[in-house]
């Protein structure tokens, strides 16, 4: 799908999510159909977002990533990460990537439903990432890549793998190099890893590579750049992130205020108690702010600004005005909440972890009062 203006492709992602997600799953997504969705997003252009036109992708802005995978999460949460995870690997080979790698992988993303991911994080580092143990050693023109990769969004189903790597002693930032890896390669096994959230849309699991043969182009990332552009690209999805958080506490309120609208209690309706009321006011106002502060992270984004400090605090607001407003606004719901239709009990477990991902709060917090 090309040629589509903004305000069309947001049309249908609300589109899609209505006819895919919500009407056919009641805000959860059957195990068995994520790659028939996975394949309908690509369609639709999901993965494509943000890739220039001349390499077939549709040319928008990274707010434009933004909003779209926002209003996605509303729908179920992972489904979304997973999906912005693919794209962002497939704008990584975009920008980075051989033209023989782009041939080789784009066609299985872009229209036949593969997933991809980046990986990062192992079993004993997380946000400490310059302590990855996983190692890429050079063996004549080629080179040979192991260790263990955990906790990676897409990795349980994944084609394409964006592996960082240690090419030098442990610890060494100036030795992190990134490849394109192919999961289905026989040296590389995945594992999910599950739980009764969205972990399963988000294709949460990790994989092993036991003398992986990487080919001297499959470095799309090499030592000394690396490590900086993975900043930047946290940084990144830092801001969506909070515009996930904010797309779903407005999508609460707006399910709060029509239940508050229609449901009667001592012969009124609920919006007419005062206390009733108060507590969604509180809320809308923590929302517009937390709006403000994801816009001016996108808007730096945009002039190629650092954003480093504003995208930080963009995803603390957010996540945690989400983490304080989702359990009172179920309460306002009363019993009714917890209805399979909707999504509060998918929503309340997504946030916390969104807090944790691409740097908890307790990190971004003690890098905040380092800079200011």
């Amino acid at each position: 799908m090309t040629d589509l203006d903004e305000d069309l492709i947001i049309d249908k992602v609300w589109e899609f999510g209505t006819k895919n997600i919500l009407d056919d799953n009641q805000y959860t997504i059957d195990k068995k159909n994520l790659r028939s969705l996975r394949k309908k997003a690509a369609d639709l252009g999901l993965t494509r977002i943000e890739i220039p036109k001349n390499q077939g992708g549709l040319g928008f802005d990274f707010k434009t990533r933004s909003k779209i995978f926002g209003i996605l999460s509303t729908f179920d949460f992972g489904f979304s990460m997973s999906i912005v995870n693919t794209h962002s690997a497939a704008l990584r080979l975009s920008q980075s990537a051989s033209p023989q790698i782009i041939d080789y992988f784009f066609p299985k993303i872009h229209e036949g439903g593969e997933s991809a991911c980046t990986a990062m994080s192992e079993k004993e580092f997380g946000s400490d990432f310059f302590s990855i143990e996983t190692t890429a050693v050079k063996h004549k023109n080629d080179w040979r890549i192991n260790g263990q990769k955990e906790w990676i969004v897409n990795a349980r189903h994944a084609k394409l793998a964006i592996v960082f790597v240690q090419t030098k002693s442990a610890g060494d930032k100036s030795g992190i190099a990134g490849f394109a890896v192919d999961l289905n390669d026989e040296n590389a096994k995945r594992f999910e890893i599950n739980s009764s959230y969205s972990q399963n849309s988000m294709g949460t699991g990790g994989f092993v590579l036991k003398n992986y043969v990487a080919k001297s182009d499959d470095m799309i990332l090499p030592p000394g750049v690396a490590y900086k552009a993975i900043l930047n690209e946290i940084n990144l999805a830092r801001v969506y992130v909070g515009s996930m958080c904010c797309h779903m506490l407005q999508h609460l309120l707006e399910i709060t205020k029509d239940y508050g609208n229609k449901r009667m209690s001592f012969g009124k309706k609920l919006f007419t108690h005062q206390s009733w009321r108060f507590a969604i006011a509180d809320a809308e106002v923590d929302l517009t702010a937390a709006k403000l502060m994801v816009e001016e992270a996108e808007k730096q984004v945009a002039e190629q600004k650092d954003s480093q400090l504003s995208a930080a605090k963009a995803k603390i607001f957010a996540t945690n005005v989400c983490q304080k407003h989702f359990p009172i606004l179920l309460h306002k719901m009363g019993a009714a909440g917890f209805h399979n239709k909707y999504p509060f009990s998918q929503y309340i477990p997504a946030v916390q972890m969104a807090s944790l991902m691409d740097g908890s709060t307790e990190m971004l917090l003690e890098r905040i009062s380092k800079r200011s």
